[in-house]
């Protein structure tokens, strides 16, 4: 397997800041790319310069302390390590924050990732799975990374993450997974960033004190789906806005797909996502569950990548797919990594960029 299209594995152990430390010394320069990336969307998206988006960044350290005041240990570690200022870390855990501050309340959001759940009924071996196709807009595959954060005194937590960000996607050592997707609606304000809910969640050590975790956090700064998995084939979905939690309870169901519009009824008073985004997300959502319906009894591994691989196209645009590419309707965004979660068994397959055309490759504890 050529090592230039795969994913390099790093361990950072010890305290929040030693780990954080350690994130900023070893991606030092992939760090530097990806504050360049922030800068170039969020002017490309909301006309933002760099100066606001760093200034809007200081906003949030106070709700960062508030709910788990280790994490800014460790986006202090990473300022450290990297030779940034403090605020240029924040700023990468707010990316998305910065990004979309000029379509606040306005729809027109672009879209962004796909997340899945099979177990019990659908899988052929009787395993559970969970995992997402995430879409980013950017040279994301060149900055990104197998992590795994090793904070003593806390389950392990191995995530795919763009250096510099203290938490994105991935599982626990407990056996428990997260996924999450945009969801396009206004009320964003100051308050928990969306991207720090994944890691926050799955530092607990079980399922139910993750998914109260989750609940638990009174100021959130903007919308974010979280999809909580675990071995044992518990499953919620959390759509997520700065106002209200919606949940979607699919333990036992055998089966669950989310991609960027809200599914739970009392939720979609939120929906702004219109357009070329609406037909995306709809289109997603409707292929993934057909192919799950088509492979039901027969899920593993080799049918999941062949379902992420899907290229058949909506039938609006003629160009969305699940596995997908920068195109004029998806506005940029491109699968940046397929990711499979063998929750089962404890590891992570994932390609470094689409999978139709990169490898999966394993990654354990």
């Amino acid at each position: 397997m050529n090592e230039n299209n795969v994913f390099k594995k790093y361990e950072f152990t010890g305290t929040h800041r030693e780990v954080g430390r350690q994130h900023g010394e070893a991606l030092k320069s992939q760090i530097l790319h990806h504050l360049d990336i922030t800068y170039e969307n969020a002017a490309r998206v909301s006309n933002v310069t760099k100066e606001r988006a760093l200034s809007v960044a200081k906003q949030y350290e106070p709700y960062i302390r508030a709910v788990e005041p280790g994490f800014m240990e460790e986006i202090e570690g990473i300022a450290e390590g990297a030779g940034i200022t403090k605020t240029e870390a924040l700023l990468l855990q707010v990316r998305q924050e910065a990004v979309y501050l000029g379509l606040y309340g306005k729809g027109g959001f672009d879209p962004e990732c796909t997340s899945y759940f099979a177990g019990p009924g659908y899988t052929s071996d009787g395993k559970v799975y969970a995992g997402q196709n995430a879409d980013l807009a950017g040279d994301f595959e060149s900055i990104s990374n197998v992590v795994i954060f090793a904070v003593t005194g806390k389950p392990k937590v191995m995530m795919i993450v763009p250096a510099g960000q203290i938490s994105y996607l991935g599982i626990n050592s407990e056996g428990m997974g997260v996924d999450c997707n945009f969801l396009a609606c206004d009320g964003w304000r100051k308050g928990f960033p969306r991207y720090l809910i994944s890691r926050y969640a799955i530092e607990h050590p079980t399922f139910e004190e993750a998914a109260a975790a989750i609940r638990g956090i009174k100021e959130r700064s903007s919308s974010r789906n979280v999809l909580l998995t675990d071995y044992r084939g518990n499953c919620i979905d959390f759509e997520t806005t700065s106002m209200e939690i919606g949940e979607i309870d699919a333990t036992g169901k055998g089966a669950f797909v989310h991609a960027n519009h809200f599914l739970n009824y009392h939720m979609m008073k939120y929906e702004k996502a219109h357009g070329n985004s609406w037909v995306d997300s709809h289109w997603r959502q409707y292929r993934f569950n057909l192919l799950m319906e088509q492979y039901k009894g027969r899920i593993n591994g080799d049918t999941l990548k062949e379902i992420l691989r899907d290229h058949e196209k909506d039938p609006v645009y003629g160009q969305i797919s699940l596995c997908t590419h920068t195109c004029e309707a998806s506005n940029l965004y491109h699968t940046f990594s397929s990711m499979i979660y063998h929750l089962s068994d404890g590891y992570i397959e994932a390609t470094k960029g689409v999978p139709c055309e990169n490898p999966y490759k394993k990654y354990t504890f």
